[in-house]
């Protein structure tokens, strides 16, 4: 092949692996409720919210979380916390012990 048609070949190749990305592209953490969380065990959102009580907070942190309504929070990470903070969560819906609970892959304070 010429040089001419192998370098349209890859733009034709590039621009056809764009479209596909854009068509097929879905959000990890799309924004969502508690409520939409705890009806669909194992998956995950984005959330923001209240910070209502803080349990835990030595190598890990769990706190209960408002939002349309509250829910216990564990996040591996120590983060300083405090009561009535805003934050947003990137989570994941959990069942322990029978409870719907959250599990926290990223905390930000608002």
């Amino acid at each position: 092949m010429d040089e001419k048609k192998l370098t349209s070949l890859c733009f034709v190749i590039i621009i056809f692996g764009f479209l596909l990305f854009i068509i097929f592209y879905a959000e990890e953490f799309p924004k969502t409720t508690i409520s939409e969380l705890i009806k669909n065990p194992e998956t995950k959102g984005k959330l923001f919210g209240r910070v209502d009580y803080i349990i835990s907070n030595e190598n890990n942190t769990i706190f209960i979380f408002v939002q349309d309504q509250s829910i216990k929070v564990f996040y591996p990470k120590k983060i300083d916390l405090k009561k009535n903070d805003f934050v947003q969560i990137y989570a994941e819906s959990t069942i322990y012990k029978n409870t719907p609970e959250i599990f926290a892959h990223k905390v930000i304070k608002e």
